[in-house]
């Protein structure tokens, strides 16, 4: 199901789980003090077992299947650390200490990002972050603008071995949307943000920064067409002819996913339902832009 059209609800709902969650693991840490001297690790995350009492206590009081899903995907944020969910190195979109401010709002226009991590000389030298809330009150005020040296924020750095559960509250405590992923050598090895951590919980949503996705089909004089992954098959179905009845998914993104098998990357392929799919783009494990070219003898008419 598509639910990009449901952003601030689903964002509500699962920061207010995500509160919920946290209050659990605060209430177990507490409690693990009166029964145990010994030093507390996996141990003190809720155990399935009082996630499901909890879920079917709260049954009764108006909590639905799409917020019981959401609570069980919070209790099993232990299970993965950050470098499951982080956007690598190579998809990092981040500006130079010695880049203009008019270069870095283009940067975030272009690139559909709220917040840029900024360096010096490589990537490697991440010294802060700059928020797209920052540059706006600069919007209306004359030039010279500041530089970028006076703008950004102190950056926030995680191994890439954290847990999900871990980093969702060290996130909560300290309001913090983005951290930059590290290696053993201390090299930037990605970049994870709340979204991505909210996604685990409710699916892809949008940032408060973000723009509609265009959903327009991309046709190319070669007959493909590129296209956003999100795109529903019902348009992919109206555009091309293709039946994709028997098709357990909405989305094209959703048909990648289920023939391929495993985590897309670019340059990945699969064959289905008359089409050729090539994942021409991915942000972490997500999909971003994909190419289309019939099979035929596909009557495109």
């Amino acid at each position: 199901m598509d639910i990009s059209g449901l952003p601030t609800v689903l964002v509500f709902t699962a920061a207010v789980l995500a509160a919920f969650y946290l209050g659990l693991q605060l209430q177990k840490r507490a409690n693990s003090r009166y029964v145990s001297d010994e030093p507390s690790n996996r141990s003190t995350v809720v155990l399935p077992i009082e996630a499901n009492s909890i879920i079917q206590a709260e049954e009764q009081n108006g909590l639905d299947d799409r917020e019981r899903t959401m609570i069980r995907s919070i209790i099993n944020l232990d299970r993965y650390d950050v470098r499951d969910i982080m956007a690598p190195r190579v998809d990092i979109i981040a500006v130079d200490i010695e880049d203009s401010l008019e270069s870095v709002a283009t940067n975030m226009l272009d690139s559909g990002h709220s917040q840029l991590p900024v360096y010096i000389d490589t990537i490697d030298k991440v010294v802060g972050v700059i928020h797209a809330r920052d540059l706006l009150p600069l919007l209306n005020k004359s030039r010279p603008w500041p530089k970028l040296e006076k703008m950004y924020r102190a950056p926030f750095f995680v191994p890439e071995t954290k847990r999900l559960d871990e980093l969702l509250t060290e996130m909560q405590k300290t309001r913090i949307q983005m951290a930059l992923v590290i290696d053993e050598h201390g090299g930037i090895e990605g970049l994870v943000t709340l979204e991505d951590l909210l996604e685990e919980i409710v699916g892809e949503i949008e940032d408060e920064f973000s723009t509609a996705t265009d959903m327009e089909l991309k046709v190319s004089a070669d007959g493909t067409m590129t296209v956003d992954a999100r795109t529903s098959l019902n348009d992919i179905q109206n555009a091309l002819g293709i039946d994709f009845t028997e098709a357990e998914v909405d989305t094209v993104g959703g048909l990648v996913y289920t023939f391929l098998d495993k985590i897309p990357q670019s340059g990945d392929q699969v064959s289905c339902h008359g089409l050729d799919i090539k994942v021409l783009s991915t942000l972490g494990r997500r999909l971003r832009k994909l190419r289309l070219e019939l099979n035929p003898p596909i009557n495109t008419h």
